[in-house]
């Protein structure tokens, strides 16, 4: 039977201490980057701050199309011990809502490869397959009216998403599953150039559940599904809480 026991808590904590230095760094180049963009927005560009609500109007953006991607998780993905490759595509359905829908792959990653380094028992990446399937569905409003129309500017909005991954080792039958499911309302800006380039970033907070489950081949069971953290919060209820930071670029059209 897989156990995830290679995952100690020195690792976890360099685990989540790359990620927290990639994701700052990829969020302060990407950030910092696009600034002179904005600032040389033409007037017509220009964003009123008052608030429509759920109005509809008839005039729609020239580009209601947007697909990208997010740097950070080619190294560490949702799951940190895998690389994901993770595409967003979202549409305006009129000019101040939009819907999104996204999927990823996930591979062994760059921190799962340094782990089995550290490990002493002779464990390998090259002995473990690994699988994944992820999906996430979510809305968004763009509530300030005039001159901006979705999907550029600012919004809010929740997004679904579910991801599971299956470790097997080479050779058996026996797989571990981690599976990590969250819902979250997030607030966020999207720029798009006429050029067509994209870029976004937001914060939010949600809900999360994180469970293993598992099938032991020599006993022919599956095992029961077992709450599962890298790293347990100082306050348990702190483990169901979904904290999102991201940035995306891409191209709309």
């Amino acid at each position: 039977m897989i156990h995830l026991h290679i995952f100690t808590f020195y690792n976890t904590l360099y685990i989540y201490g790359v990620k927290t230095l990639l994701t700052t760094l990829s969020a302060l180049f990407l950030f910092i980057l696009p600034m002179h963009l904005i600032a040389q927005d033409s007037k017509p560009n220009e964003e009123s701050t008052d608030f429509v609500g759920f109005s509809t109007p008839q005039k729609v953006a020239e580009r209601q199309n947007v697909i990208k991607t997010s740097p950070v998780p080619f190294l560490v993905g949702q799951i940190p011990i895998c690389g994901e490759i993770r595409i967003t595509y979202e549409r305006a359905i009129n000019r101040h809502h939009s819907v999104l829908i996204g999927a990823s792959y996930s591979y062994p990653g760059l921190l799962l490869a340094a782990t089995f380094a550290m490990d002493t028992n002779g464990y390998k990446v090259s002995d473990y397959k690994i699988n994944d399937v992820r999906g996430m569905l979510g809305y968004r409003c763009y509530p300030l009216k005039k001159k901006k129309m979705a999907p550029a500017g600012f919004f809010f909005g929740p997004y679904v998403s579910y991801n599971m991954v299956q470790i097997m080792e080479k050779g058996y039958d026996d797989y571990q599953r981690i599976h990590y499911f969250n819902a979250t309302m997030t607030v966020g800006y999207q720029i798009i150039k006429k050029n067509g380039f994209s870029f976004e970033f937001f914060g939010g907070l949600g809900y999360r559940k994180n469970f293993t489950t598992g099938y032991d081949a020599y006993y022919k069971r599956y095992t029961a599904a077992q709450q599962f953290n890298f790293i347990d919060a100082p306050i348990p209820f702190l483990n169901h809480v979904k904290f999102a930071l991201q940035i995306n670029m891409g191209y709309a059209f």
